[in-house]
């Protein structure tokens, strides 16, 4: 066992070092754009579109692999050298930048809460001022929503805490009993993959009758039966700001959640130490009057589960 906890070690301190690599490699290859940017004027039209190219592939370095990463300088200097390619390189040029910019991953940068939330669905604690607000857009293109989400993250050392704002006109929701498939009406959802070096994640939804439905992930779309894993010192509650009856007429509703970091068994350290980094998104569910799919950050699909694509928290 000792030699195996040592294996991990070292390969968890190679990728910390691969990482750093990576965003040495990302900040040179910034510097290196940012000089050659005021010259781009003097450089060839093909040059010039080549360039435009890395800048994309700069912005979407967290979806490169790590080996890509690390040739990025040496790439960004290639627009230079672009009259050196051969044509049938350059005419494939315009077509490269034409590509729509990826979506950069959203970072937060977690607050710790010295007082620990009174969990009841109100979002009135102090501390949740302290914690900076993200706003859900539309999971498929990432473009703004029509429905305004706002959501906040705080942590102490025995609890990672989650509030959610839900503007909505017409709240519905029928499902009462826990662990039914909350997905299929109106819901917000937490999904978390504390090491993203293994595949399994935890699922949180609840929605505004108050109703939870919590799942371990051991893989993609691969639960634990439901109602084998239950949070025993999960916490929840929701405020409804109008009726639960699919209605036009309400205003909001709002919803606390309080997961215990002791179900968070895949971290690497609990509590979470300064600079871990953890993969997790937020979702929203909509039904009345329009559907609708929410996200911190998108996917770009209709499938919520896309750990690569999730952003992350860091811890301070």
């Amino acid at each position: 066992e000792a030699e195996q906890w040592k294996a991990e070690l070292r390969a968890k301190e190679k990728m910390l070092a691969l990482r750093k690599l990576q965003e040495i490699a990302a900040f040179s290859s910034t510097k290196i754009l940012h000089c050659l940017s005021p010259a781009s004027r003097l450089l060839p039209p093909a040059s010039r579109l080549l360039l435009s190219a890395f800048r994309l592939l700069l912005s979407a370095r967290r979806l490169l692999p790590p080996a890509a990463c690390l040739l990025l300088p040496a790439a960004c200097l290639l627009p230079s050298a672009s009259c050196l390619l051969p044509p049938a390189v350059c005419l494939l040029i315009p077509a490269v930048s034409q590509l729509p910019a990826p979506l950069t991953r959203p970072v937060y940068e977690i607050s710790r809460t010295a007082v620990p939330i009174r969990v009841d669905g109100k979002l009135d604690d102090p501390s949740w001022m302290q914690a900076a607000a993200v706003n859900l857009v539309n999971n498929r293109d990432g473009s703004p929503a029509s429905y305004k989400t706002e959501a906040r993250m705080l942590f102490d050392d025995r609890f990672l805490y989650f509030a959610f704002r839900c503007q909505d006109e017409n709240i519905w929701a029928t499902m009462k009993q826990r662990d039914q498939h909350l997905w299929e009406e109106e819901v917000v959802e937490v999904f978390l993959q504390a090491d993203p070096t293994q595949p399994s994640y935890i699922e949180l939804e609840v929605n505004p009758l108050g109703t939870m439905l919590d799942i371990f992930l051991l893989d993609i779309r691969k639960p634990l039966h439901y109602e084998s894993w239950n949070s025993e010192k999960l916490q929840w509650a929701v405020q409804v700001d109008g009726t639960v009856d699919g209605k036009g007429g309400d205003k909001e509703w709002t919803c606390e959640i309080a997961l215990p970091l002791e179900d968070v068994i895949p971290a690497p350290h609990i509590p979470p130490q300064a600079g871990d980094r953890w993969r997790l998104n937020l979702y929203r569910i909509e039904k009345k009057p329009t559907p609708a799919l929410l996200a911190w950050s998108p996917t770009l699909t209709n499938n919520f589960h896309v750990p690569k694509m999730f952003g992350e928290i860091v811890f301070p």
